[in-house]
């Protein structure tokens, strides 16, 4: 199977192409190093005359966001506005690319899998977290874009690794579990070890016309 991997740098990236390489899958590995996420027509181009993926798979670094203070109405509204729009600018190009490639791949008639390597946590109401605004935001457009590719009957879902306590066997993991054509169905999953196993949940489906069981 073919693989696309955006993200190629980090540690965790590479052990994902590494499990696949090693499970006979073919993949092209792009970063920041070859790609300018600003200029998605310039990748197109240079991508143009490769097979389509089956599996698209992005791990793409967005930085860690600053948060608003929590006393933000006693602070300079000049300040945590730029605060705020740190975030939003950290992820236009990033996800303004996920939305080009996508609709690109639709017009060359992918059938295939995409894999958004994300966070659980915009999902999560655990009051503990309730400092965390602008990274829940970001993640929940994460989701956005997952239930809009999934409107068009592609496979699309995030993963959250979570508490991740092997910077090996957590990614090798999900790297088998993106390929596992055998996996109960979701558009968002999670990673967690149980009994020294390591193992999945599926979020449940989100609203009415999310039929997460049988895509249209």
């Amino acid at each position: 199977m073919s693989i696309w991997l955006f993200g190629k740098s980090s540690e965790f990236s590479q052990h994902m192409a590494s499990q696949w390489k090693e499970d006979g899958h073919d993949v092209n590995e792009f970063g920041r190093s070859d790609v300018n996420y600003a200029d998605p027509e310039k990748f197109i181009a240079m991508v143009s005359k490769l097979t389509i993926p089956n599996y698209v798979v992005f791990n793409i670094n967005v930085g860690v966001p600053f948060e608003c203070s929590p006393n933000l109405h006693k602070q300079s509204v000049y300040t945590q506005k730029l605060i705020f729009k740190e975030w939003f600018d950290n992820n236009l190009d990033v996800n303004f690319f996920k939305m080009y490639i996508f609709n690109w791949l639709i017009d060359k008639k992918f059938k295939g899998d995409i894999a958004h390597i994300t966070s659980q946590i915009a999902k999560d109401t655990n009051p503990e977290y309730k400092g965390l605004l602008n990274y829940k935001m970001q993640r929940a457009l994460d989701y956005q874009i997952i239930q809009n590719q999934r409107a068009y009957g592609i496979n699309s879902y995030g993963i959250c690794p979570a508490n991740i306590q092997d910077s090996v066997a957590w990614p090798k993991y999900m790297a088998k579990l993106i390929c596992d054509k055998d996996k109960d169905p979701s558009w968002l999953f999670g990673i967690i070890k149980e009994e020294d196993q390591l193992n999945y949940i599926c979020y449940p489906s989100e609203g009415l016309y999310d039929k997460t069981n049988d895509l249209p």
